[in-house]
């Protein structure tokens, strides 16, 4: 499975993320191309720290390993408008063109720190060590870019 540690893996992010306008259509869902870099701000916010992300109740499987497996590592398809946390909504996120240079310099930030600090409790998965935060990251943004046509 891709991560975003991995440089050619986030250079091909970011050049699809490099295609978004403000006139990007999406494909399903409600968030806009601004909206939707601020909700992957907000999640790198919360794995550098810069923000608390409070857990969500969820059933208990979300904690199992084999249920990590599933959405992070298996390739399989992530179900369209899962509700998330609203640390990461917002109604007026900002303009593209300031969000976008945000998440990458965050990115950077966190690729400089190391991969065992990117050690985060996500607020549905829980505690999630640096390399799988890697892999759900990489996923995370293919899963919205994709969304976007991208």
């Amino acid at each position: 499975m891709p991560t975003m540690f991995d440089d050619a893996a986030r250079a091909a992010m970011f050049a699809r993320l490099d295609r978004l306008t403000p006139g990007t259509q999406r494909q399903w869902g409600s968030l806009t191309p601004a909206q939707m870099v601020f909700h992957l701000n907000a999640q790198m916010q919360n794995v550098l720290g810069e923000i608390h992300v409070a857990p969500r109740p969820t059933p208990p499987m979300f904690k199992w390993p084999l249920f990590h497996w599933l959405i992070i590592d298996s390739g399989m398809s992530w179900p369209k408008s899962t509700p998330t946390a609203p640390q990461y909504l917002s109604d007026a996120p900002g303009e593209l063109e300031a969000l976008v240079p945000q998440l990458k310099a965050r990115v950077e930030r966190m690729i400089a720190n190391g991969e065992a600090k990117a050690a985060t409790v996500h607020p549905a998965f829980g505690p999630l060590d640096g390399a799988t935060m890697g892999r759900l990251l990489w996923r995370h943004w293919n899963h919205h870019l994709t969304q976007f046509g991208l």
